[in-house]
């Protein structure tokens, strides 16, 4: 499933209830990451839902993803990566 969000403040009402449906969330964003893997909107959506399930795929390269370099993130759970 894909989520795109159309305004961030106020964030829309029931993201909670969406998001704990399922067992991961991806947050894939161009922004850095913090200690946790997290990038800002990671962060906010997890502050905002109160929910542990939301991890974050972020670079800082400069260039966009790729379908497989996503993939590739999500299968082998390092959702980490920052150049």
């Amino acid at each position: 499933s894909a989520l795109h969000l159309r305004h961030l403040n106020p964030l829309p009402f029931g993201l909670a209830e969406i998001f704990e449906r399922y067992d991961q969330v991806w947050v894939v964003e161009l922004n850095a990451c913090d200690h946790n893997g997290c990038g800002q909107m990671a962060r906010v959506l997890r502050a905002e839902t109160c929910l542990r399930n939301i991890g974050g795929i972020c670079k800082t390269d400069g260039l966009g993803f790729r379908v497989g370099e996503l993939l590739q993130r999500i299968e082998s759970k390092q959702t980490v990566v920052c150049a």
